[in-house]
């Protein structure tokens, strides 16, 4: 038992917000891992099993904590690794600490839906698909539950109807087929792990899913959209790869510039065979400047 009602306290909690948003700034920049993201785990889940432990409990912070409790586990390895062997951890060719911090950032992710599939189906005892049509029913609660939490702002009046609640209850089979979808995707969130493409679909398609849910149920995941554009979408490496295909596009075009060569070549496909050769069938080769000699009937 840890005693965190000194959270509470005035003044506290400004200086413990301060205080985890100066550690973001070394986090970002990979200084000092080993004791920054200790230290930020510890505070993240101090502060969120406090707000929990007043009857008010969510688990919209939840994958941020798993996050930062892989992560430091990760950097911890990586020191201890140092400290007993006396050398860095030998990484494969072409991986770097970052590498392992993302990767394993992705499997709490992918473990969190896992979770949330589990759960699922223990509870409504493999019902879940089944039962959608009810989630009508949890529809109009999230309405009022949100104009009952600040009436004097709410964008929802008290007794507002909710078109999509009385739909699902009109069409039970379309929403067990629309719902469901959802729940299939959190079953092969594991492919997040293969490769990034796979990644940037799973987390487009998360991103979209908590979208449509807040839409819809007025229920807001905002740090598991924030961590699928982070760990799973990760724009700018797909800004820098689009990058560089373009300039090795270009560079192809330039190195062929006033010859019959195609740019293609550089990908190793055939180029065009000289008339006498492609009628006697004969086995030609082909090379692009500084490859293997691609052979070719």
């Amino acid at each position: 038992f840890v005693d965190l009602t000194f959270l509470s306290k005035p003044g506290v909690m400004p200086w413990v917000t301060w205080g985890f948003a100066a550690l973001c700034v070394p986090y970002v920049f990979g200084r000092g891992l080993a004791v920054v993201l200790p230290v930020m785990t510890l505070i993240h889940c101090a502060v969120f099993a406090f707000f929990n432990s007043q009857g008010y409990k969510s688990h919209g912070n939840q994958i941020i904590s798993l996050i930062l409790l892989a992560q430091t586990c990760v950097v911890l390895f990586f020191a201890a690794h140092r400290w007993i062997k006396g050398r860095p951890f030998p990484l494969r060719a072409g991986r770097t600490r970052d590498s392992y911090l993302i990767y394993y950032s992705q499997v709490v992710i992918a473990g969190v839906y896992m979770t949330s599939v589990v759960s699922k189906l223990d509870v409504s005892k493999f019902r879940w698909i089944q039962n959608l049509p009810n989630m009508s029913v949890q529809l109009v609660k999230t309405h009022r539950q949100e104009f009952y939490s600040n009436p004097a702002t709410s964008s929802v009046r008290r007794d507002a109807d909710v078109p999509a609640a009385r739909w699902m209850i009109d069409h039970p089979n379309q929403t067990r087929l629309l719902l469901g979808a959802g729940l299939l995707l959190e079953a092969v969130c594991f492919l997040v792990l293969a490769n990034r493409g796979w990644a940037l679909v799973i987390g487009l398609s998360l991103t979209a899913m908590h979208l449509i849910i807040a839409w819809l149920m007025r229920l807001y995941f905002d740090f598991n959209v924030y961590a699928s554009l982070i760990f799973l979408i990760n724009i700018p490496f797909w800004v820098v790869w689009v990058g560089r295909r373009i300039a090795s596009a270009r560079a192809a075009e330039a190195r062929y510039a006033g010859t019959s060569e195609t740019p293609r070549a550089l990908e190793g496909l055939p180029v065009a065979i000289k008339d006498e050769e492609a009628h006697t069938g004969r086995r030609c080769t082909y090379a692009p400047p500084g490859a293997e000699p691609i052979a070719f009937e």
